[in-house]
C-alpha cells in the first residue's frame, strides 16, 4: 500500500552524549510504533514514532527521539489496517531517521561509509583518530578560548589550551577563498608569556619557534596561499573551507 506523507514534527527529545569515555560502546536500539485515527473516518493517520539508542546502561550515550507523522491514505481504503500501519510505519521511519541524521551533526556524529573510501581517504581518516587519541586529554579538559567568530567575519578560529599552558591547538577555518588576500596574524590566548612553543600545522608539518608572549601579542601566522605561498608548506593551494590546525609545544 502507498500513502501520502502529509507532515511530521518531532514531539520529543532527549539525547546524551559522554565523551569522557574513551573505549568502543555496545549501543542497542529499541523501537515501538502507534497510531491515532480519527473517531470520523478520513483517511488521515498519525503514526507516533519511538526510537531509543544508549548504552547498556544508559550511562555514557542515551538518544531518545519521538515523533509524530500524518499520513493519507489512498481513496479507496476505508479503514485502518495493519497493511496501512506497516505503510504509515515505513514513512514514519524514513522522515525520523533523517531527523536523526540531521540532530546527529549537530552532536558532532557523522555517517560515513568506510566501504566507499579510497585507500588515500581511508589513510587520512586513520591519521585523524590518531591525532583524537593523542591529544583527547587536552580537547575535552583542557581551557577553550573562541578566537574569531564565525557569524561576523569569514574564519571561525579557536584553540584549547592545557592546565599546565604547556601544549595547546589552534583551530582554524577559512569559509570562502579570496584573491590576493593580505598577511595575516591571529593573537593567541591563555598561553605562558615565557614559554617557548614549536608550533606544527596538522602535527606535522613544522612552522617555528615563537614564545608566548610573541603568540599572544603579535600573533600566529594564519596567512594562507592565496597571498602567496608559503615557504614550509610549497605546492599548495588555498580552496573555499580551508582550514588548519596548528599544535603548539612548549620546548
Amino acid at each position: 500500500m502507498i500513502v501520502d506523507f502529509i507532515d511530521f514534527k518531532t514531539v520529543n527529545l532527549n539525547s546524551k552524549l559522554d565523551t569522557s569515555i574513551g573505549a568502543e560502546l555496545a549501543l542497542s536500539q529499541e523501537g515501538k510504533a502507534s497510531a491515532k485515527v480519527p473517531d470520523e473516518w478520513s483517511g488521515y493517520a498519525v503514526i507516533y514514532l519511538n526510537i531509543k539508542i544508549h548504552d547498556q546502561d544508559d550511562t555514557y550515550f542515551v538518544f531518545d527521539i519521538t515523533t509524530e507523522t500524518i499520513i493519507k491514505l489512498p481513496d479507496e481504503v476505508k479503514e485502518f489496517t495493519e497493511e496501512a500501519m506497516e505503510a504509515g510505519v515505513a514513512v514514519a521511519q524514513e522522515k525520523t531517521f533523517e531527523a536523526v541524521r540531521a540532530i546527529s551533526l549537530g552532536m558532532g556524529i557523522n555517517e560515513l561509509d568506510l566501504g566507499k573510501l579510497s585507500a588515500k581517504e581511508l589513510e587520512e581518516v586513520r591519521e585523524q583518530i590518531c591525532f583524537m587519541k593523542k591529544y583527547r586529554k587536552l580537547i575535552q579538559q583542557g581551557t577553550f578560548y573562541r578566537l574569531k567568530d564565525p557569524f561576523t567575519g569569514n574564519v571561525a578560529a579557536w584553540m584549547v589550551v592545557s592546565d599546565d599552558r604547556r601544549q595547546a591547538i589552534v583551530g582554524y577555518y577559512k569559509m570562502l577563498a579570496h584573491p590576493c588576500t593580505p598577511y595575516t596574524w591571529m593573537k593567541l590566548a591563555g598561553l605562558d608569556e615565557t614559554a617557548a612553543y614549536k608550533v606544527r600545522i596538522d602535527d606535522r608539518e613544522e612552522m617555528g619557534v615563537f614564545t608566548g608572549a610573541e603568540l599572544m601579542r603579535a600573533g600566529l601566522d594564519t596567512t594562507d596561499f592565496s597571498a602567496g605561498e608559503q615557504s614550509h608548506e610549497e605546492g599548495k593551494h588555498c580552496t573555499d573551507f580551508w582550514s588548519r590546525l596548528f599544535v603548539l609545544e612548549a620546548e
